[in-house]
């Protein structure tokens, strides 16, 4: 008894009311008191044999998880849009990546409205998204914003007699290339700049702006790009910027968490690390 008072840091009397306690909420005596000593009985021995393993395993799992703190592993699952995420967030991430080895990666490229589902259901851990109507199950945090451009390549400009100043008028007949259903971007573009709504012709829909940028440069409509992009990509030359009221609109970029989920140390920290840069 008093070994065991010493190596669970009790005194003696305490060690002897936890067996009692024990004993009672099992109704099985665990211990005979033989000449002075406590021999445990048959049924002690059995629940010995069967704990142990469970004990061993948890203290295992546990120094597990400390040790995973500290080293920060395991996976980050994540959204983000495809030209900003590839363009500015993935430099960031290969920084931090090289640095904190033992993390793995599951992006998920996609538009915000099927992204915040899976934060809603809990395979993604947050999410980069585009402008979008949030629900209020999610928390979001604004982290930057790229200017919108309406475009077309010369040749369509030329073939449809446009310029930088084209008017309502004159554009509302021509053909668009949309990222999503009904166009709304291209939709928040005319009534941003021209105050107009109208029933555009969208010729192709695709959710990937290299396509559209493709497309717009092949001659098949007007686009919207983001100005970065383009700068990027070196299209200035190519194509024509259709003027719009002289203030710019923006896309603005957010991060997205679900309210009240708790995230592993690894993935909060590389959150701080995106947001510190994002945000300079």
């Amino acid at each position: 008894m008093s070994l065991a008072a010493k190596e669970l840091f009790m005194t003696q009397p305490g060690v002897s009311q936890h067996i009692k306690n024990i004993e009672e909420t099992l109704q099985v005596k665990l211990f005979d008191r033989l000449n002075r000593k406590l021999v445990p009985t048959s049924e002690a021995v059995h629940i010995f044999e069967e704990v142990t393993p469970i004990l061993h395993q948890l203290e295992r799992s546990l120094s597990t998880i400390n040790q995973s703190e500290q080293s920060l592993t395991g996976t980050i699952n994540f959204g983000m849009p495809i030209e900003f995420g590839n363009n500015v967030i993935l430099p960031h991430l290969s920084t931090w990546a090289k640095s904190n080895t033992d993390v793995k990666f599951h992006i998920n490229y996609d538009h915000a409205a099927r992204q915040i589902n899976q934060l809603l259901d809990g395979s993604l851990d947050f999410a980069i998204t585009d402008s979008f109507t949030f629900p209020t199950q999610v928390e979001v945090e604004n982290l930057a914003r790229e200017e919108w451009i309406l475009c077309a390549s010369k040749e369509y400009a030329k073939d449809n007699r446009l310029n930088e100043v084209s008017t309502f008028k004159q554009m509302k007949e021509l053909h668009y290339i949309s990222y999503l259903e009904n166009s709304p971007v291209i939709h928040q573009w005319f009534k941003h700049h021209k105050n107009k709504t109208f029933d555009l012709k969208s010729r192709a829909r695709l959710m990937d702006v290299q396509g559209v940028a493709r497309l717009i440069l092949e001659g098949v409509g007007l686009g919207i790009l983001s100005r970065h992009m383009v700068r990027e990509n070196n299209l200035e030359d190519k194509i024509v910027i259709f003027e719009g009221s002289g203030v710019p609109l923006y896309n603005e970029i957010n991060l997205v968490k679900l309210k009240g989920k708790t995230m592993s140390l690894t993935c909060q920290s590389f959150v701080e690390y995106l947001v510190q840069k994002l945000k300079k």
